[in-house]
């Protein structure tokens, strides 16, 4: 027996009563459960590594797909949906989950499959305004097994002041960009950064952030730092890009600006390879109404870490053969409405959990039970959550630094934890980003579906 025919209402799981059709067609059946549940990753430039977006593609990883959907590996959520529900959710129903599985025992055969592409929805969604795409210049990546972290930038060369929607990253290798983050640089008219005297990329492991702001030429030539915007956009495995409603975030960008990749962060590889990532830029007709901004609680970032046994443990550190718990504090200043929230740990995470605590109430923000490091999503609301001056957000995580966790980078365990400098992967971390915008009255009303 595979799985029992059920399906979702709202967060409950009851029994179906629907019976799996005799004949199972791929454009009537399987096409729309792909469209709905696999495809916003089954793309050519997805976070997953292959495409799903016709019979053929479907047909040849047949195997593949059996075993992923009987196991329950996909499509790969996180996040406990009985504790709290996101935007485009990646779930699947126990009723569709069985169809496939049929269609799947049946070889995939039926006579009105074609070879034409699906209908990409998460394409769709994202080309719904004006993109341009640009190419990082060709990274070198030296295949020495050592992570590596990097610092340049791309000049925009827009042919006037505009408004920007959002902005996304495209990674080109997926297995080894562990994680990127976007600033944006903005000079004025008359100004001009150091081109002539910059170098192409910085080291970040071999240099502070002030000395490489210099070698990359980005104060002007009378020494001024442009205007820095922070966290314009950031990738991290499984992440994805939102059109987000009711005016929610976007910018205001001068013609002479750049993007700031500050900093890339490439895992281990044992291969000389060169990546060439993209970033797509989404443009708004509109201005900005409502900027977004970040909150980063734990490693890099505000609030206050203890342990369960020791109490005051900062930095973050996890002895070998240990399991430990953690607890993160950051007491609300201002009021702010919450858009979505990221957690964040390495591979010795085993437990994630997020909530606020405002005027005697829990207010559930996320839960991950099972920690994994492959899918980090940035996880949108279904609805703002507001939190006043006073509330306080607890972030609980349990890390396995024992010979048992197959993770483990180190056998046998040594003792691992937070370092000044970037993180390796082999370090560990402990954070909770979370993207927010200044309160306004009526904010916990509205979606953003």
């Amino acid at each position: 027996m595979l799985w029992t025919c059920n399906r979702h209402v709202d967060n409950r799981i009851v029994p179906s009563q629907e019976i799996l059709p005799e004949h199972i067609s791929f454009n009537l059946n399987i096409k729309p459960i792909l469209e709905k549940s696999c495809i916003r990753c089954h793309t050519n430039d997805g976070a997953a590594p292959f495409p799903l977006r016709s019979h053929f593609d479907f047909k040849r990883k047949a195997s593949t797909i059996a075993y992923v959907l009987q196991y329950g590996i996909m499509p790969p959520w996180p996040a406990d949906t009985n504790y709290q529900r996101y935007v485009s959710e990646h779930i699947i129903s126990n009723y569709d989950r069985k169809l496939l599985l049929k269609y799947l025992s049946n070889g995939c055969n039926d006579t009105d499959a074609t070879h034409e592409k699906a209908n990409d929805r998460a394409t769709a969604n994202k080309l719904n305004s004006t993109y341009r795409e640009l190419t990082f210049p060709s990274i070198p990546i030296q295949g020495n097994n050592k992570d590596a972290f990097l610092m340049f930038k791309i000049k925009l060369n827009l042919p006037q002041d505009t408004f920007i929607d959002r902005i996304e990253i495209v990674p080109d290798h997926k297995k080894i960009v562990h994680h990127v983050n976007l600033h944006l640089l903005q000079y004025v008219e008359k100004d001009q950064p150091r081109l002539l005297t910059s170098d192409a990329s910085v080291d970040m492991d071999q240099h502070d952030k002030l000395t490489a702001y210099q070698k990359l030429g980005i104060p002007t030539a009378s020494g001024q730092f442009p205007m820095l915007t922070p966290s314009v956009a950031n990738y991290l495995p499984g992440a994805e890009s939102y059109r987000l409603p009711n005016g929610i975030g976007g910018y205001f960008v001068k013609k002479n600006s750049y993007l700031l990749i500050d900093n890339i962060h490439y895992g281990p590889s044992n291969k000389q390879l060169s990546d060439k990532s993209k970033i797509r830029i989404y443009f708004a007709s509109q201005p900005p109404k409502r900027p977004m901004r970040e909150l980063i609680i734990g490693t890099g970032g505000t609030g206050r870490l203890t342990n369960t046994v020791g109490g005051s443990s900062v930095p973050l550190f996890i002895p070998a053969h240990h399991i430990d718990t953690f607890i993160l504090t950051q007491k609300i200043e201002k009021p702010i409405s919450l858009i979505n929230v990221n957690p964040h740990m390495h591979l010795l995470g085993k437990y994630f959990e997020a909530f606020a605590i405002q005027n005697g109430d829990t207010i559930p923000l996320i839960k991950i039970k099972k920690w994994d490091f492959r899918w980090q999503y940035f996880y949108t609301f279904k609805k703002i959550i507001s939190l006043m001056p006073g509330a306080i957000i607890y972030i609980k995580g349990i890390f396995d630094n024992t010979a048992a966790n197959p993770l483990n980078p180190n056998d046998p365990p040594i003792g691992v934890g937070e370092r000044k400098m970037s993180m390796r992967t082999t370090d560990e971390m402990f954070q909770l980003n979370i993207n927010y915008i200044d309160y306004q009255l009526g904010d916990e009303n509205i979606s953003l579906q």
